[in-house]
């Protein structure tokens, strides 16, 4: 996985070990680097939900913010 390319996926069957690996250790940089506290600042993010879910809406609420970002919120 070229770790400057941005992948798409839905599941982690096309992963490999080496990938999965590298992937999660980029996560953790992310999390505590200055790019990944404001990787979403002045960017705006819509968040629909099919079933009302207090603490799934409030856990992805919460994760927007913590990014910088504004959220909007509905539900189908």
């Amino acid at each position: 996985m070229n770790r400057y390319a941005p992948t798409h996926f839905l599941n982690l069957d096309g992963l490999d070990r080496a990938s999965f690996a590298e992937l999660i250790a980029l996560s953790r940089e992310l999390r505590w680097s200055e790019f990944g506290r404001q990787a979403l600042a002045g960017r705006t993010v819509v968040l629909l939900f099919e079933k009302p879910s207090l603490r799934t809406r409030v856990t992805f609420e919460v994760a927007v913010r913590r990014l910088r970002s504004e959220e909007h919120t509905s539900e189908l």
